[in-house]
């Protein structure tokens, strides 16, 4: 005969009352799925709890008094290494979004989100998957498609790049740089060489990837 496993322990760290009793009272709807042990209003609170030990998942607001949910967060990837937690918050901008994953959380959920999609999230932590909200990963591929160039070229293979890119040859380079045609082929060397590619398609399809300045 099959075992059922048994419900994920979850804690929530929620300073809002009416936010933590609304939580409180959704998540107590699948009882198979998850087991809500403790609520807590602060970071402090939860850090100093005897029950710290038996969480599996930790649902954590962001804007908590005093020590920050990012701090906790941080925390607890030395206070309770197996706990995975899970960023639970109003809060939907970049900087916030960035500072929560980049402190140790597994996922970052808006607090709107419908109770069976945060349940699921707790599960999908658990098993060592990182669940998101969709407008968070919208903001996420806006960081990554703004991000500068991960490559540093020097101001002439940058300006070579752009012309490359436009489609002129070695001999319009020269011209628009005041260079000879012998100092852009040496130069073309360098940047196919710190590029890692063989052709000018390769070149402008890095430059339109990363849109650096002229």
């Amino acid at each position: 005969m099959t075992r059922s496993r048994a419900p994920l322990q979850i804690a929530l760290i929620e300073d809002h009352a009416g936010t933590r009793a609304e939580l409180t009272e959704a998540l107590s709807h699948c009882p198979a799925r998850v087991h809500l042990v403790q609520a807590f209003p602060d970071a402090e609170s939860f850090l100093r709890a005897p029950v710290l030990p038996e969480i599996d998942v930790a649902l954590v607001d962001l804007g908590l008094p005093r020590m920050s949910g990012a701090q906790l967060i941080h925390r607890l990837l030395a206070a309770a290494p197996r706990l995975r937690a899970v960023a639970l918050t109003a809060f939907d901008d970049e900087e916030k979004v960035l500072d929560a994953l980049c402190s140790g959380a597994y996922g970052y959920l808006i607090k709107d989100e419908p109770i069976e999609r945060i349940i699921a999230a707790i599960e999908e932590a658990h098993a060592g998957e990182h669940p998101v909200s969709s407008r968070v990963v919208g903001f996420l591929i806006a960081c990554a498609q703004n991000a500068p160039p991960p490559i540093a070229l020097t101001f002439r293979e940058q300006e070579l790049a752009n012309l490359l890119a436009e489609g002129l040859t070695y001999a319009e380079c020269a011209g628009r740089m005041d260079v000879t045609v012998g100092t852009v082929q040496t130069h073309v060397k360098n940047l196919y060489r710190k590029l890692e590619v063989s052709s000018r398609a390769e070149v402008r399809d890095w430059v339109r990837r990363y849109k650096p300045p002229r």
